[in-house]
């Protein structure tokens, strides 16, 4: 378990905290954003928005991800821009990139056509692309909590297996949900406040990192881009 944590770790790098004055927190920027856009660090928003767009024209797969995240999340008037997001990410998928097929699943899902999100999640997740890796925690669930509960306990193990600190926080939530026998509900009651405290303060401590990224369909479309 712990080679696999450090194998994915290494993968999927991201940038450091620092990058709160360009990006705003809670999504997943790789390590390399930092040598492409390190001279616009300081820049403003819409130099640093021009430069993603031409990295997306250039075929750069984690500028597509991240313009397509932005593109799907919740407008005030209850719209997202889901043929955006497919539009951007769907070449990089088909090639093989974790991230845009992890955007793939949520486009095609938020589309309605589950059986093409299920194979773009099952293609993310045989990279152990974090986010993905949880997310079939939740999926998983979805399908099958009524008729065999006790099969989320191998994606709960493989979330726990590459590091994404949202795992402890689904274990106990599903253990609180009384499906999992007595003894797991106990569990839960009493670790869910010490698992929501960890993944908070995991979640400020890496606002960028794959292990701490997740897509939630709650969130409101915010600028990407911090003004600078």
């Amino acid at each position: 378990m712990q080679l696999l944590r450090k194998v994915v770790g290494e993968r999927f790098r991201s940038v450091d905290a620092s990058w709160r004055s360009r990006f705003r927190s809670g999504v997943y920027v790789p390590a390399i954003a930092q040598q492409q856009l390190g001279k616009l660090k300081s820049a403003p928003a819409n130099e640093v928005l021009r430069e993603l767009e031409r990295l997306v024209a250039l075929a750069n797969p984690w500028a597509a991800a991240l313009l397509a995240y932005q593109a799907l999340l919740l407008k005030a008037d209850g719209t997202r821009e889901v043929d955006k997001a497919i539009a951007l990410c769907k070449e990089s998928a088909a090639r093989g990139d974790a991230y845009s097929q992890y955007i793939m699943y949520w486009a095609s899902l938020l589309k309605g056509n589950q059986g093409e999100a299920t194979g773009y999640l099952k293609a993310s997740v045989r990279q152990f692309f974090p986010p993905a890796v949880l997310d079939s925690i939740g999926f998983f669930w979805m399908l099958r909590h009524n008729t065999n509960p006790k099969g989320v306990l191998k994606p709960l193990s493989q979330a726990r297996a590459v590091g994404h600190y949202g795992a402890f926080l689904w274990r106990c939530t599903l253990y609180i949900t009384g499906k999992l026998g007595l003894g797991r509900t106990v569990v839960g009651y009493i670790c869910f406040p010490i698992a929501a405290l960890t993944c908070a303060y995991n979640s400020w401590r890496h606002p960028f990192s794959a292990r701490t990224f997740v897509f939630d369909v709650k969130i409101a479309a915010v600028p990407l881009l911090r003004r600078g």
